[in-house]
Order: C-alpha cells, then structure tokens, then sequence
C-alpha cells in the first residue's frame, strides 16, 4: 500500500540521521494497537535504531514540535478517529522523530521551574539523560534572574539519587521544595506488555519518585520542615485501557502521597498531588477542531489544560497558602473525571 512504502522509505532515511525513534499510538475500539505495524517495521528495517513507543498526549510541546519534522503518518491515521476510546478520541499511527528522553524539560516540568523562578526561588533541576535540554532550560532560568543548576541521577537507583541531593545540598544548602514530576510511558495491552516495558515505567514513574522523596525526606527531617509535590495523572484516579503499567505507576503515586503525608505530618513536612487531565500540546494545536471538539465532549470545562496551569496548581501546594493541606491529590482535569 502507498502509505506503508512511504513509511519505509521514510524510516530508511530517518534511520541515517536520527538517534531514536518514538512511535505514538492509541488504541481501538476493538483493543487493537494501531500503531503496532508501524514499530514492527522500525525494527525489520532498522533494526539497531532504538525505538519505543508511547501514547501521544505524555509527549511535551517541544518533543511534538520537533516530531512533526519527521512525521510520517498512515492514511488511515484519522480515519477512524471517531470510533477510538473516548479517553483520547484520536488515533495516530506513527510519529517518528529524533529526540526521545526520559525527563521532560518542555511541559509540566518546565512551567513549574519558570513559576517557582518568577517567584524568586532558587531553582535545581534534576534530569536523567537529556543533559541538552536541561542546560537551556537552566540557562532560561537564569536569564531570569534565578540561581539555577542542574543535577545528573538515574532516579531508578538511590545512589544515584543520595548523590544527587548532596549535590544540591552542597550547592543551595537546603532542600524547601521537592517536585517529583519525571515520568515515562510504554502502552500497550496488558496481555501484550511486556515484563521490561512494565518493570521501566514503574521504575522512573513510582521508584523514582520513591527513591527521591525519601533522599529528600532525611533532609526535611532534620529540619522539621519541607514540601513534596508529585504529578500524578487522571488516568491514576479512573484507569485507562492499555496503560496498566503508567496507570498502577500514577496510582501508586497518590498512594505514596498520602501514606507519606502521615508519616511526616508530625514533622510539619506536607507531601501532595497533582492529578493533571489533557494538557495542551502542540499536537492538539494542529489537530483539525472537529476532532479536538470530539476530545474535549468529555472535559466539562471544554479547553485543555495548559502547562501553566499545572504550574499553578503545584505551586499554590507548595505556598504558605496551602500550609493546611497534606495528603490531597489536586485534579486539575477540567471536570473529566469527577
């Protein structure tokens, strides 16, 4: 079919010049992946060229952008895209771009680092792999004016971690706020999923914010005060067919919340959530409106959500303001799950 040789052509040539390839999908009505022969054909055509695949709305602004760079899309992409589950609604067959990372420095993650320096916090950014990216938005941050750094960790491992908060110690002498906001997808159907694709979102999603909130909690501790933040996900609260790894990750995360909530009240330490619904992307910009309307029948409020106003939410939790608030999970979701 047309399509199917403009996808191989097209990662042939993808293949010469990228590092990574990431292939977004969504599933059915029926539960099949459509999506699925698009990364087979990753792998029969280049099989050393890293590939993973990952439901379209976890992807930051920025990563979007640079995908429809290198976007091939099957004719059928949207065809059907009234018959998808009604989560998403849309149904993409592949976007192939070059940058694929773990720690997301173009959405939540960047909105709330530039709401925390607009307020005059001194600002470390962790990352785990995209060293690049991390740069620019420390360098943004001190064009602002705030004293920023970043910090290396694979949040998997707590040496890794230990290592990365005496670091900062080190570098700001305190640690007042902690947002655990680093998350990975790998969708598939669980009787498809496999035991690395469960193992690895688990280990980033929920270990990682395991492994960070206690390394930060020694130090808040001692000092009898102090301030989690973590990003959970809608999906963490109603479920979501063929994410069950992302799904039990985020769900166990508002259950970490509030056990650790608990356990550190007594030491004026308050631990929250976020439980963020659709975020606006540049790939629901360009989305034709009759489709972005079918999306949004399910958000009472009618709009996406914007990275500020995730932001907003977590930086309200961190404020004296909310100094009587533990253990909640704040959905920002425009109504969609209620």
């Amino acid at each position: 079919m047309p399509a199917e040789k403009e996808l191989i052509r097209s990662l042939k040539n993808l293949a010469k010049k990228s590092d990574s390839v990431i292939i977004a999908t969504d599933f059915d009505r029926e539960g099949g992946l459509i999506g699925s022969d698009a990364l087979n054909k990753v792998r029969e055509v280049a099989p050393d060229l890293p590939v993973a695949r990952a439901q379209y709305s976890s992807f930051t602004k920025a990563e979007i952008t640079h995908a429809f760079d290198n976007l091939v899309t099957l004719d059928q992409n949207l065809a059907d895209a009234g018959e998808s589950r009604q989560h998403i609604d849309l149904i993409w067959g592949a976007v192939l771009t070059r940058y694929l990372t773990a720690v997301k420095y173009s959405g939540i993650g960047s909105a709330c680092a530039h709401a925390f320096a607009k307020d005059g916090w001194q600002t470390a950014l962790h990352f785990g792999k995209n060293e690049t990216s991390a740069r620019a938005l420390r360098d943004a941050l001190r064009a602002m004016g705030c004293d920023a750094e970043i910090f290396s960790a694979d949040a998997a491992f707590p040496a890794q971690v230990n290592a990365c908060v005496d670091a900062v110690l080190a570098r700001f002498g305190r640690i007042d706020v902690l947002v655990n906001n680093a998350g990975i997808t790998k969708d598939n159907l669980l009787v498809r999923m496999s035991e690395d694709d469960w193992n690895s979102v688990i280990n980033v999603n929920l270990t990682g914010t395991f492994n960070m909130s206690k390394a930060a909690l020694k130090v808040m501790f001692k000092k009898r005060a102090g301030n989690i933040v973590n990003i959970s996900s809608v999906v963490g609260e109603m479920g979501n067919p063929g994410q069950a790894n992302y799904v039990a990750s985020k769900a166990g995360i508002i259950g970490l919340t509030k056990t650790l909530a608990k356990e550190f009240g007594s030491r004026h330490v308050r631990v929250n959530a976020v439980a963020p619904g659709f975020v606006q992307t540049a790939m629901t910009d360009a989305l034709p409106e009759d489709v972005k309307n079918k999306a949004l029948e399910a958000v009472p409020l009618k709009r996406f959500a914007t990275t500020q106003d995730i932001a907003k939410a977590v930086m309200f939790l961190a404020s004296e303001d909310a100094s009587y608030i533990t253990g909640h999970v704040l959905a920002v979701n425009g109504g969609l799950y209620i």
